[in-house]
């Protein structure tokens, strides 16, 4: 039997290596703790408190640094950014981490590529398709539908309208009924006909009940197929996801493919990164806190940047913390800003192995066991795209819904408990041979990786960029929580910051031009 390796940990950037003598091949695999918790114990925090002065307000510097400051380098900010330096003004994104995309990354690591956290590229995103060169991304497609790993075996679902032969094989498996395959092909014409605006007004209910009540699909169809599948996108039970959300993304599969890029998903922001003017973004530093008239940020060192308008395009908790401290959003009340801080949370481990995967379609396999597991979805990329793996190898992503105890318990130990939980799953999948071969990587965990959509949404999928005098937001949680919401986000906030800023400037020139013509009288 082949020895599995141990671990090694990089935890908040701080790496500990294990010792060579343990047998590893090449480097160590790697845990990464990829968000970081509240800062403890800063010395500078009661200086940030102090430059806010206790009423939101900071003392900002006469001579502007920039028209506008963006808060956060993932899509929307970038997208935000985009367009704003398109429209004339000089802008600078400010960036906490080493690297723009925010959960969108991914990591080169001894000839892999792994994508922080299993993703896909959707190409029918309408957003997505205005703002990006898909050729230049060298896009390489999923085949559509799944495997379902169901009764101790694999069956395949796909789209009866594009593998209309494929599909055939699959109408005797036990993945729903023949009437629940009829169901799936009327759905996807239905929706096709129906365009992206008006399916998120729908009324709304959650989608396990929208599934069984107002679309009639048995039990067994919506436990085997819709949970893992919906389970691994929205990363949340059924229970807990929005109808409209569904049909949309529904919708999109329908319509086109899932698809990974050549260099990884990370080479989707960092398409919009390169089309920024040089020096636009700013890596490493971090904005402790913003002014509550949007005039301005405070970094992490204390040095604090004039501006015209702030834009926050981080996640919904770090955008909360600012807006707290500059007394535009209360402990309380939303104060109108709509802001939820509700997140979903998933863990990703990445192997490797020799050869080719135990499944070469490049299509993705859920985990449609009555009794569940812990795996929700495995994956094999580089079936998808040669490029994920060196000749020769196979990268196996294996993704697990929220955080199990093991995966946040940021030690060697835990992490080794959940690895070997996995592989035990893993070996009744596809045997014990094919997992001795399987090599572990690295584990990405995710506290917050995408924000929650629990119905009822009352005010809707689109929310005002707005939020005070001079201070907008943008960001998946102001929009749909995907990417198509955070460029949507991004392209919105961008429209407002620039209508706002010529108003402004208009009133300012009438103002110049009254006190000038009552000097002359």
């Amino acid at each position: 039997m082949m020895r599995r390796p141990s671990l090694a940990l990089l935890a908040l950037g701080l790496g500990l290596a294990l010792s060579p003598s343990l047998g590893y091949r090449r480097s160590p695999p790697t845990i990464m703790a990829l968000q970081k918790g509240p800062r403890q114990g800063n010395p500078l925090n009661r200086f940030w408190t102090r430059l806010t002065r206790g009423d939101g307000l900071l003392t900002v510097p006469d001579e502007k640094f920039a028209d506008v400051v963006v808060v956060g380098a993932g899509m929307a900010g970038l997208i935000c950014a985009r367009k704003l330096a398109a429209a004339g003004k000089s802008v600078t994104v400010l960036e906490g981490s080493d690297g723009v995309g925010g959960r969108i990354r991914s990591d080169k690591v001894d000839g892999y590529i792994l994508d922080r956290g299993f993703q896909v590229f959707i190409e029918q995103y309408p957003e997505s398709k205005a703002e990006l060169d898909y050729s230049a991304l060298g896009l390489k497609q999923f085949e559509p539908g799944a495997v379902v790993r169901r009764e101790g075996g694999f069956y395949t679902v796909t789209d009866p309208f594009r593998r209309p032969v494929k599909s055939l094989g699959g109408v005797t498996a036990p993945v729903g009924t023949l009437v629940d395959k009829l169901l799936v092909a009327y759905l996807s014409l239905r929706l096709q006909i129906e365009s992206v605006g008006e399916i998120l007004q729908k009324p709304e209910v959650d989608t396990e009940e929208y599934l069984r009540t107002r679309r009639g699909f048995s039990p067994v169809m919506v436990e085997a197929f819709f949970r893992p599948f919906l389970s691994g996108i929205f990363l949340a039970p059924l229970s807990l996801q929005s109808s409209r959300m569904f049909e949309f993304v529904f919708k999109m599969f329908s319509e086109g493919a899932a698809a990974l890029p050549r260099n990884g998903m990370g080479a989707v922001p960092q398409q919009v990164y390169d089309g920024l003017p040089d020096g636009t973004v700013k890596l490493n530093t971090t904005v402790a806190a913003i002014d509550g008239r949007g005039r301005g940020v405070a970094l992490e060192n204390g040095t604090v940047l004039g501006c015209d308008a702030v834009v926050i395009a981080t996640d919904a908790p770090a955008c909360a913390k600012l807006l707290k401290m500059a007394q535009v959003l209360g402990d309380g009340e939303d104060d109108g800003v709509l802001l939820n801080e509700d997140g979903r949370s998933s863990t990703c481990l990445y192997f490797t192995t020799d050869g080719p995967p135990p499944v070469k379609d490049p299509i993705l396999v859920l985990n449609g066991e009555s009794d569940g597991g812990l795996v929700n979805n495995v994956c094999f990329p580089s079936a998808v795209q040669s490029n994920y793996a060196p000749e020769g190898k196979t990268l196996v992503s294996v993704t697990v819904v929220g955080m199990p105890p093991a995966a946040g318990g940021g030690t060697r130990g835990a992490a080794e408990s959940l690895e070997r939980r996995v592989r035990d799953e893993m070996t009744v999948w596809f045997g014990e041979e094919e997992i001795e071969k399987w090599e572990f990587l690295a584990l990405y965990t995710f506290p917050y990786a995408q924000p929650a959509q629990t119905p009822p949404n009352d005010f809707g999928f689109s929310k005002s960029s707005a939020v005070a005098d001079g201070i907008y937001v943008c960001g998946d949680h102001r929009d749909t929580p995907t990417l198509n919401g955070a460029i949507l986000s991004g392209k919105v906030t961008a429209a407002e910051v620039l209508e706002d800023l010529e108003s402004q400037a208009l009133q300012a020139a009438a103002g110049g031009a009254g006190a000038e013509a009552a000097g002359e009288r």
